[in-house]
């Protein structure tokens, strides 16, 4: 007899107990996002400072083989390290706009898990209801 209403209701638990479920996961999912992106941040700050520390390195050499040699840091020996220089700042730039690009793109990821997760929770009660009504329409209607 009610049977109907009685497994519309667990359909409906299991159903609410799904949505919760999709949210959780995507609240886990930005926060393991939000973590990536500060890894991310930090990969590229050491990265950075290891390519300003191999281009000082690689100046330093220039300059003691330039000096060693008795040239002066004038002419073609100056446009060498300068251009030197020059290249490795790119490079450091270049290192660090990429890392502020997958820091920022993780940080929109977690963003949209964020929104998903709160979708999930909104959808919860709505997700219990739908069956439960279904299941009361099949009642009355098998007996109205």
């Amino acid at each position: 007899m009610c049977l109907p209403i009685i497994g519309a209701v667990i359909s409906g638990i299991g159903s609410a107990m799904s949505s919760l479920t999709a949210a959780a996961q995507a609240k886990a999912q930005a926060q393991m996002q939000k973590r990536q992106a500060q890894i991310e941040r930090e990969s590229g700050v050491y990265a950075a400072a290891r390519k300003t520390d191999e281009v000082n390195r690689l100046l330093g050499s220039g300059r003691a083989a330039t000096a060693s040699n008795g040239l002066a840091f004038s002419g073609s020996a100056a446009d060498v390290l300068d251009e030197s220089a020059t290249e490795g700042a790119m490079d450091v730039a270049g290192i660090r706009w990429n890392t502020r690009l997958q820091s920022d793109n993780l940080q929109y990821q977690a963003k949209i898990s964020n929104m998903n997760a709160k979708a999930n929770m909104m959808a919860a009660p709505f997700n219990f209801l739908s069956p439960i009504i279904s299941g009361a329409a099949k009642y009355q209607g098998s007996y109205g």
